[in-house]
């Protein structure tokens, strides 16, 4: 089973996919990955030999006990029919019902080993399927709470990752308020994508715990907690699927509306210029499937956050493909959108700080430092000294 695992990782992640193609070209790994796939394919023959033995031994068994059984068959009919007993024609009915009968059983024990193993797959799927989800340990309805008092809270949260000894997050204690505009800075491996998990409860704290208007948030139905936040991960993902589809994440959409998020988004002239408009399929895995580069891909995902009528939007990291400028322009116009939803933006390019009433800056997975743009630059610490490094780009 793990080489059947491993086999389809390499075709899903591998071959079929366009992107790696360049990796595998410009550094040259194909030599690499052809060591690691061809032991993957020798384990899997050896499993089809061992499955393969197995059948033969089925059926050589099973052919020795249907020699016999027709031997006497045959044997019994002949003697009746020698005897009288039965007429010619009965010999040749039963004859014809033993050959139709044996060739049912032969392909039934052709099969018997593809029944076997389908048997395994369906056993691991429902197993699967039966794990329960202890993310849903609440039953509180986020619905009845107003938008506008909605309040988050970190108290006292730490956080390890699983198999790691090492504290990502740090004693944080800080409140999102609804309609606060929030900026997450700091050096890479500060925390800062890590904190945003966590209030997506994508993870659980190690110790802690997060609020939501004073109650745990495990105390909260887990979906209606997830459908509160509107998400731009750096590490987004768009699929081969149409524009509308990937902004809506539905087959039932508002067309006006994804026009409208698009344009806001800065990508609209360019779907509107696709043979199909939004309903043409990105990516070159269809038919007219279309191509489009890393900014344009982060727009049409920004796109998809404005679209979700969330009360939390978060920006972690979504627009490193763009220049400083068209990340002012998206962050400008952003701001303008959400108007009084409560956002979180998290970017190493501190020009979308200006947008926010409050930054609050990570270092080693500890909140280091909290104010206003100004308030930091008087302080004249970890901040001061990232946007003087930067300053150039923004003059």
């Amino acid at each position: 089973m793990d080489a059947i695992r491993k086999d389809d990782y390499f075709y899903r992640e591998i071959l079929s996919k366009y992107a790696t193609g360049k990796e595998i070209r410009l550094y040259a790994l194909k030599d690499l990955l052809l060591r690691d796939m061809t032991g993957v394919w020798n384990e899997k023959c050896d499993i089809q030999d061992r499955k393969l033995d197995i059948q033969e031994k089925i059926k050589v068994r099973y052919l020795i006990v249907q020699a016999l059984l027709l031997v006497v068959s045959y044997t019994v009919i002949g003697v009746r029919g020698v005897n009288g007993m039965i007429t010619g024609a009965e010999v040749v009915k039963y004859v014809s019902a033993l050959t139709a009968l044996g060739g049912a059983c032969q392909y039934m024990v052709d099969h018997f080993e593809t029944v076997l193993l389908n048997m395994q797959y369906l056993h691991h799927y429902y197993e699967y399927l039966q794990l329960p989800n202890h993310k849903k340990t609440g039953d509180k309805s986020v619905a009845d709470l107003k938008p506008q008092e909605l309040v988050i809270t970190f108290e006292d949260v730490c956080f390890q990752y699983p198999g790691s000894k090492k504290d990502s997050l740090k004693h944080i204690n800080i409140t999102f308020h609804y309609g606060e505009k929030i900026a997450l800075v700091g050096p890479n491996g500060a925390g800062k994508t890590t904190l945003i998990l966590l209030l997506c409860r994508l993870y659980e704290p190690t110790q802690g715990r997060i609020l939501l208007n004073g109650i745990d948030i495990r105390e909260y139905d887990y979906e209606e907690y997830l459908a509160m936040f509107g998400v731009v991960f750096q590490d987004f993902k768009l699929f081969a699927m149409t524009v509308a589809e990937n902004v809506a994440a539905s087959e039932e959409y508002d067309e006006q509306k994804i026009e409208e998020v698009l344009e806001k988004a800065g990508i609209w002239d360019r779907v509107r210029k696709m043979e199909q408009g939004i309903h043409n399929p990105l990516y070159n895995v269809g038919i007219k499937g279309v191509e489009v580069s890393g900014g344009e891909a982060q727009k049409i995902a920004i796109a998809r956050a404005l679209y979700k009528n969330a009360p939390f939007i978060i920006l972690d990291e979504p627009t490193s493909a763009l220049d400083p400028m068209a990340e002012y322009e998206i962050y400008s116009g952003f701001d303008r959108l959400i108007q009084d939803r409560m956002a979180v933006y998290i970017s190493h390019r501190m020009s979308s700080c200006r947008f926010c009433e409050r930054i609050v800056v990570l270092k080693d997975g500890q909140v280091q430092e909290q104010g206003s743009h100004e308030e930091l630059i008087d302080r004249d610490g970890i901040y001061a000294m990232m946007w003087n490094a930067q300053a150039q780009n923004y003059q």
